[in-house]
């Protein structure tokens, strides 16, 4: 996984803010930076603007551990996908379950 600088992360944020205020719904994915409060900073930007804003993380295996922790993954994800999922079907269960909890979709859950 490539790790991006905090201004990568702050302008895929933003791009995700501008097409967020145009009735997208965003997924943005690998945005691992070695700046935690970069993550923070996107929050509330959306926040700031009145765009919603959730932060999903998959972890990584025990043996990269390690590496994550230096990499600086975030410390309070809105929903965190553990890698012992038996499917692809249960992560995404679990994604429309939140996106259900916080009204974003209804009729999921």
């Amino acid at each position: 996984m490539a790790v991006l600088e905090a201004v990568d992360v702050r302008q895929t944020g933003l791009t995700a803010e501008v097409l967020a205020r145009n009735g997208v719904i965003v997924l943005v994915s690998s945005t691992a930076a070695p700046y935690t409060d970069s993550g923070e900073v996107v929050r509330e930007r959306h926040g700031r603007s009145g765009m919603h804003f959730l932060h999903v993380h998959m972890t990584t295996s025990t043996a990269n551990s390690d590496q994550s922790e230096v990499n600086g993954f975030p410390c309070a994800p809105d929903l965190v996908i553990r890698p012992s999922a038996p499917t692809t079907s249960q992560p995404a269960s679990l994604l429309l379950e939140l996106l259900a909890e916080k009204r974003f979709v209804v009729g999921a859950a």
